[in-house]
């Protein structure tokens, strides 16, 4: 997939569901925009999980989670230790 343009030039780059693979397209948050790039979010439309999207600048992609993994991984990293 690629990025795609729409008419008032913003970029909306493809994401891949990690839980049932369906492709779709997102802009990046404004709290992305303002250098949070763990700051996306989406719901996928087919099967109606959470995701957290991180923006990777280098790759000019988003790097989909399931929030609840996401969340988990935040809290790992705070602790040093899981729940």
């Amino acid at each position: 997939m690629e990025i795609k343009v729409d008419a008032q030039g913003t970029k909306h780059y493809p994401v891949i569901c990690c839980n049932c693979k369906h492709d779709f397209h997102v802009a990046k948050s404004i709290l992305q925009e303002m250098g949070l790039l763990e700051a996306g979010m989406a719901t996928c439309t087919v099967c109606g999980k959470s995701l957290n999207l991180t923006f990777l600048p280098d790759e000019e992609q988003m790097k989909p989670m399931l929030l609840a993994d996401f969340m988990q991984q935040k809290k790992t990293n705070q602790d040093g230790n899981p729940s």
